[in-house]
């Protein structure tokens, strides 16, 4: 189960300008980049999760994004879609990304995701939502950290 409350963000976020150090070549540490990064996210705290709306990673082919989320102890993204590519770096990368309808959900409601079931509510205003829950070799990649962690655990399955 993962627990967190809302952090509301638009549509079309392109988290090459949120969550990376695109623009900043000076080869800054990840925990540097996360520093910066917390900023663009007023009141951001570990186990927060973002909403978004249509096209979440927008423009966005960084991995370095997802591993930021992580550092910074985002919970899960949920948006109404994602960008394909900032998705599957989401996955490889150890962070939960579910597309819903995100419309009701307010900034500081606590969410509760089931990442086995899909499940996901807000138990205070009775609302509940439903995505498509990972396919079992994918919820055992984001478990385990992402792709490289799980290869290092299962090195005979590459």
């Amino acid at each position: 189960m993962i627990s967190g409350h809302a952090r509301i963000l638009g549509d079309f976020i392109n988290t090459d300008v949120s969550f990376t150090n695109k623009y900043d070549d000076r080869g800054q540490s990840l925990d540097e980049i996360a520093q910066v990064s917390a900023k663009n996210v007023p009141g951001l705290q570990a186990g927060d999760i973002l909403v978004a709306g249509s096209n979440f990673g927008a423009v966005s082919s960084r991995e370095l994004a997802a591993k930021v989320m992580r550092k910074l102890g985002i919970g899960a993204v949920l948006a109404r879609s994602f960008a394909r590519l900032f998705y599957r770096n989401a996955i490889n990368n150890g962070l939960y990304a579910f597309a819903c309808d995100t419309s009701e959900i307010r900034e500081g409601d606590l969410i509760e995701i089931d990442p086995a079931t899909g499940r996901i509510s807000v138990p205070q205003r009775n609302l509940v939502l439903s995505t498509q829950p990972l396919p079992p070799f994918l919820s055992q990649l984001v478990e385990t950290g992402g792709l490289l962690p799980y290869v290092r655990l299962h090195p005979d399955w590459v």
